[in-house]
């Protein structure tokens, strides 16, 4: 896992920066009441939170990092807040709405369970959660790219633990009254993948991060697959995330 702190000056930057929080925070909007309060848990530098923000409708960001909460402070001041998201300071049903955009996918599944379940608990009758699902499926595009990186992660024995995984999200909601509503998709603008930045990646030891069980003999091999493609520094075609809604019965 990242040190959020240290890298709070430089993640919204090296992450597709405003466009792609404005693309996603469009995709929510669908989503969501247009009044009310929501919670942005793991909402970091508060990017997608601010452009969500309007005169009816309050946000409040949730990390647990300090440097991140700094950011989001002076987006939204007054509006951000050190908790966990496993336990928010929050009253039951007291919420019109949670949201997570790029923080399931982290975490393992169990945890990603765990937040899920104190999201639901939150939100208000009617209320909704929403959150970012599959996001290493939205950076599949099927180019040459991803056939090297699909390969790569076919060595891998086990399943990887994908805390975004929507089915397994659904089957935690509904015992707590909270049922699929609706999804929307955006475009990762600015995300488009170009070999020699993942060749990059790769060598930079990040993968395995994102992917226990790999060894380092197939990461190297990768590398050198991906240093073989045509147009090194040409960008492969943007992902297409999707955002996955729930909600709490009336």
């Amino acid at each position: 896992m990242l040190d959020y702190d240290t890298e709070a000056a430089v993640y919204d930057a090296t992450r597709g920066g405003i466009e792609r929080a404005r693309a996603a925070a469009t995709a929510f909007h669908t989503l969501l009441p247009t009044t009310g309060t929501i919670a942005d848990l793991g909402g970091g530098t508060g990017i997608v939170s601010a452009e969500l923000a309007t005169p009816h409708r309050h946000v409040c960001v949730v990390d647990a990092s300090a440097g991140m909460l700094a950011l989001a402070d002076r987006r939204l001041p007054g509006n951000a807040l050190r908790a966990d998201a496993t336990a928010l300071p929050f009253g039951d049903r007291s919420l019109t709405a949670a949201i997570c955009s790029w923080l399931l996918h982290l975490i393992p599944s169990a945890l990603a369970d765990a937040v899920a379940s104190e999201a639901a608990r939150v939100l208000a009758p009617g209320g909704i959660f929403a959150t970012t699902t599959d996001k290493n499926a939205g950076h599949d595009v099927g180019s040459d790219i991803d056939v090297i990186v699909n390969r790569l992660h076919a060595t891998v024995a086990l399943p990887p633990d994908t805390g975004d995984d929507p089915q397994r999200l659904t089957e935690v909601l509904a015992p707590l009254g909270v049922h699929p509503h609706a999804t929307a998709t955006f475009t990762g603008t600015g995300q488009g993948r170009t070999p020699a930045g993942f060749t990059a990646h790769l060598e930079s030891g990040r993968h395995f991060q994102w992917t226990p069980g790999l060894t380092q003999d197939a990461v190297d091999e990768a590398a050198t697959a991906m240093r073989l493609l045509p147009d090194q520094h040409r960008a492969r075609p943007e992902p297409v995330f999707t955002v996955t809604a729930w909600r709490r019965d009336p």
